[in-house]
């Protein structure tokens, strides 16, 4: 359940009340709450039903020993995952195991995530459906009535925030503006196998490789020609500008690279994903999901 803002009240019983609190009148509160839109309402069906005897035993509903004491009997029909969406999960709330009749929650079209309940006593149950990565509507259901003793949707900014901050993650270039530095050595180019990604939940780091073989290179020397040594390239850049490239360990890639960049250390290999191929079915591909013929270091 996510959190709300708490103000810090101290209510004195001999008559006072009085208030702590340090809020920022002007900061944008990291999670919000407000009333649920009318498309949240659209996705959310309740009403009792009556099971077929085919419907129960698709349910498969567990034997008294394994159900919970003092609260009612809840079902949950969770999506194929394996499919693509829609998504809905359905929640069968019965009061008794002896009969067919039951309360069906429906929550249609939500995002990949797991729906979340929890029961807060023996009618009110607690429900978290997430529509997105940052917004999902929360509500307290009265199971007797079937009326919402608490709904809202929510909104988390942090995670746009965090979002910004990655996208701002440029990788190394050529050019100072919109990189986080510019590479002021010659480019050179490897074939090789990922052999380790450092990364962040937004942003890769850095991945080391280890080298098939060098691309040519127009000084005549490489820095790097030994097959299996290895090299850790530095890169710095939002996992959103992956785009269509499928990057894992054991992957193997063409990537151009460089160094003399002064928000590294001297020695150290600098790179963008614009200059970073990926190798599927025998082909390589860029960022664009482009089958491409040339080495990356050609397209610069």
């Amino acid at each position: 359940m996510k959190p709300k803002l708490i103000l810090c009240l101290v209510l004195v019983m001999s008559g006072g009340l009085f208030g702590c609190s340090t809020i920022e009148p002007t900061r944008q509160e990291a999670v919000t709450y407000s009333k649920p839109s009318s498309e949240s309402l659209q996705k959310i069906k309740i009403e009792r039903i009556s099971l077929t005897g085919e419907q129960l035993a698709k349910l498969a509903l567990p034997p008294e020993d394994k159900r919970k004491i003092g609260q009612p009997l809840l079902v949950e029909e969770r999506p194929d995952w394996t499919r693509d969406g829609p998504w809905n999960t359905r929640l069968y709330i019965f009061n008794s195991a002896d009969t067919n009749r039951c309360v069906r929650v429906e929550l249609l079209d939500h995002a990949a995530y797991e729906v979340r309940h929890t029961w807060l006593n023996a009618k009110m149950l607690f429900v978290e459906v997430p529509w997105g990565h940052i917004a999902w509507t929360d509500f307290v259901l009265d199971t007797k009535t079937l009326h919402f003793a608490y709904i809202e949707d929510g909104f988390d900014y942090t995670l746009i925030e965090q979002q910004e901050e990655a996208e701002s993650f440029n990788g190394y270039g050529l050019n100072d503006e919109g990189t986080n530095g510019k590479i002021t050595s010659h480019i050179f180019g490897i074939e090789g196998k990922v052999i380790r990604i450092h990364k962040t939940s937004d942003i890769l780091r850095s991945i080391t490789v280890k080298l098939i073989k060098p691309l040519p290179t127009a000084l005549g020397w490489i820095p790097y020609e030994k097959p299996g040594e290895v090299i850790t390239i530095h890169f710095d850049e939002s996992l959103s500008k992956l785009g269509k490239l499928q990057l894992a360990t054991a992957s193997n890639i063409k990537v151009a690279f460089g160094n003399g960049i002064l928000t590294l250390a001297q020695d150290d290999w600098g790179s963008n994903f614009s200059w970073l191929y990926v190798e599927k079915d025998g082909a390589f591909y860029n960022t664009k999901g482009e089958s491409v013929d040339t080495d990356p270091d050609k397209n610069l």
